[in-house]
């Protein structure tokens, strides 16, 4: 596999986004101690979450339902939980170096789901923003993966054709579906699961992105 370019997903591929939300919880635990009592609660959370999958106004209402002690509308607990996720994420050197010798042979650009301040904010406290200028976020284009406009738009940008970029992602609709509608060569980081039945296959899989130089060789 020999790509000119190379296209990531944020968050749970470049950003281990389970430890982020891990702190995250630790730190909601400590100021509301009576409502998160112990590792139980935590895990509740954790449920969830859904690892990141579950969308945004249901993890919020459910939220506020199963802990009505944290005293917080859905729309509150969002506002809590993205702000508090953000500022939980801390650089991966591994990560980091590994970004570094990637751009010293192929162009790489971000894209990503949300908003610019938290996304940015994500890159620069990760250590990857000065590594990666090109960055393409959901709310500045008007468009969300697995949009297949969002693809294009951003492959028109980098003026590539589909066939010379490998877009490196988690989700398996949002990423892999979506990067694939559009004939882009796609890597799964599966994060120790199976592929969902069903939903077009990625072209490569890595347990981890820190595995992705492997599948280049």
């Amino acid at each position: 596999m020999t790509p000119r370019a190379m296209l990531f997903d944020l968050d749970s591929t470049l950003i281990h986004r389970g430890a982020a939300f891990q702190r995250y919880l630790e730190q909601l635990a400590m100021r509301f101690p009576a409502e998160l009592p112990d590792a139980a609660a935590l895990q509740a959370m954790h449920e969830l979450d859904h690892r990141g999958a579950r969308p945004q106004p249901e993890f919020c209402r459910l939220v506020a339902d199963r802990f009505p002690g944290l005293g917080m509308t859905p729309g509150e607990v969002w506002h809590d939980f993205a702000s508090g996720l953000t500022r939980a994420v801390t650089p991966d050197p591994e990560v980091v170096a590994l970004v570094q010798r990637l751009g010293r042979r192929y162009r790489l650009a971000v894209v990503t789901n949300g908003s610019i301040s938290r996304q940015r904010e994500k890159l620069q406290r990760a250590g990857l923003e000065p590594l990666l200028p090109r960055v393409f976020i959901s709310e500045a284009l008007g468009l969300e993966k697995p949009d297949p406009r969002l693809f294009r738009a951003v492959l028109e940008q980098l003026e590539l054709v589909a066939a010379e970029a490998l877009f490196v992602g988690d989700d398996p609709l949002r990423d892999i579906a979506g990067a694939h509608a559009v004939g882009l060569p796609t890597c799964w980081i599966a994060h120790g699961r199976r592929f969902p039945p069903g939903v077009a296959p990625p072209d490569v899989a890595v347990q981890s992105v820190l595995e992705l130089e492997r599948v280049l060789a």
